[in-house]
Order: structure tokens, then sequence, then C-alpha cells
């Protein structure tokens, strides 16, 4: 690997965390019950979409390791101009830590409850300060994604494990 140029590096290094996400899903993804022998059930779109992502992960690792020398002779491009030299690495640990705090809420309190509390935080972490507009952007999404993702799309809303929020929630999804 210490062949590869510093961008082909930075890609390798997407795809394996490409491949890694891709998994993590597929394994979260195998534990949807599939509630019939269905060869379409409701675990093959996020088995689908999985196998997808860990496909296209597969195909940009080896883009990159393979495609080593596409750039030859242009020796002088800086290595700073890859990678994560510009990126801001709070705000994308930000972003990891409240997926992870809405994954945990979810299993707690459900998909609308959690959903409500975490929204506010993801708008701070991309430079919201109003918490009067956080606040209400986060009611406002919160019912338009429970609307859409169980009303009209009719997901499987599974209740928390602390607290039951489907008859609150049940008044503007139908249900």
């Amino acid at each position: 690997m210490s062949s590869l140029r510093y961008e082909n590096k930075v890609n390798v290094g997407a795809a394996i965390a490409v491949v890694l996400i891709g998994i993590f899903f597929a394994v979260i993804s195998w534990q949807v019950n599939p509630e019939a022998d269905d060869t379409v059930g409701p675990r093959f779109a996020p088995l689908f979409l999985a196998g997808l992502t860990i496909f296209l992960g597969f195909l940009l690792g080896l883009s990159a390791w393979f495609d080593n020398d596409y750039l030859k002779g242009l020796d002088d491009i800086k290595e700073d101009l890859f990678g994560f030299h510009d990126a801001d690495l709070t705000r994308v640990a930000w972003v990891v830590g409240v997926g992870s705090l809405h994954i945990i809420l979810f299993q707690a309190l459900g998909y609308f409850l959690a959903t409500l509390l975490v929204f506010p935080v993801i708008l701070y972490a991309f430079g919201n300060r109003d918490w009067l507009t956080a606040l209400w952007m986060s009611v406002l999404a919160s019912i338009i994604y429970q609307y859409i993702f169980m009303g009209l799309m009719g997901l499987n809303d599974p209740v928390g494990e602390l607290v039951d929020a489907s008859s609150f929630t049940g008044w503007f999804t139908g249900y």
C-alpha cells in the first residue's frame, strides 16, 4: 500500500469504511422479521441496499487500488488537497454521535420521540443556535417523518421499550 498515491490511499480508506457500514446495515437488516416466506418481504429492500453499499464500496476500493497512475506526471499535486485537510472532524463526530444516540433512543422511546429529541441536537451540530427554531423544526419534522414513513408508507413503527407513543402518533398517521 505504500506505493499508492496519497489520494488513492484516502479512497481505499473510504472504500473500507463504506464496506464496513454496508456490513453493519446488512446485519441490522437481517434482524428484520420477514413475517412471510415470500421472496420479497420487509427485509428485502434494506438487505438489497446494504448489499449494494458493500458492492459499491468494494468497487471504489478496487478502482483506487488499481487505478493508481491516472495522474501520472502530475506529481506537483499537493497532498493537502486530498483527504481530511479541510474537513470539519468535530462536525463529523457530532453526526456519528447523534446518529448513535438516535439508534439508542429509537430502541427505548420509539421512532417519533427519538427523532423529536435528536433533531435539535443535530441542528445544533450544524450551527443552529436558536433553540426556539430548533424546537419548532423538531416538532414539525418529527410529525412529517412519522406521517410519511408510518402513515403513507405503512412502515412498522415498533413501540419503544420504555415508552409507547403510538396512541399519540396515531392521530396523524391514521393508525
